[in-house]
């Protein structure tokens, strides 16, 4: 049967096959489209503009983008962190980062909420590994410590 083909049903069963894979990346990309409600879209939408407008430095946009989003975010810091005022550190530098960093953001490689918790998520990380380090640096002193005071002892 397969030798029955010619050359020309050949490309037209091609162009159909490329056809339907077009079709079905189509239905694929709508399907992921359409995961999202309306609400979800706009307001997608919604800190994509604020980005937009921080990256041309409008505070009032900062300040909104803030009110916003920051009890979330300073939910996720919390969850991560499980101290308060770290948790607030990594909020205000993660704002601070929107702020310097906020024209790089592009809508086509994810959406802005994502793109802001990254940049969160990298703070905590960042403070982690710090208090790691500080902690330990603590503990040594404290056994470098403990030993003079034996020393000092005999």
């Amino acid at each position: 049967m397969i030798t029955a083909f010619t050359a020309c049903s050949a490309s037209q069963v091609l162009a159909n096959l490329s056809s339907s894979i077009l079709e079905a990346t189509m239905t694929s990309s709508e399907a992921v489209q359409n995961q999202y409600s309306d609400k979800d879209r706009e307001e997608a939408d919604l800190l994509e503009d604020l980005l937009a407008r921080i990256a041309l430095k409008d505070q009032q946009a900062l300040q909104r983008l803030y009110q916003k989003i920051s009890g979330k975010l300073n939910g996720i810091a919390m969850k991560i962190l499980n101290d308060a005022d770290l948790s607030n550190d990594a909020l205000q530098e993660t704002f601070l980062q929107i702020w310097n960093n906020a024209s790089e953001y592009r809508r086509d490689q994810g959406e802005p909420m994502a793109w802001v918790t990254s940049l969160l998520r990298y703070r905590t990380l960042d403070k982690l590994k710090s208090e790691k380090r500080e902690q330990k640096r603590r503990d040594q002193y404290e056994e470098v410590q403990s030993l003079f005071a034996n020393v000092s002892k005999h």
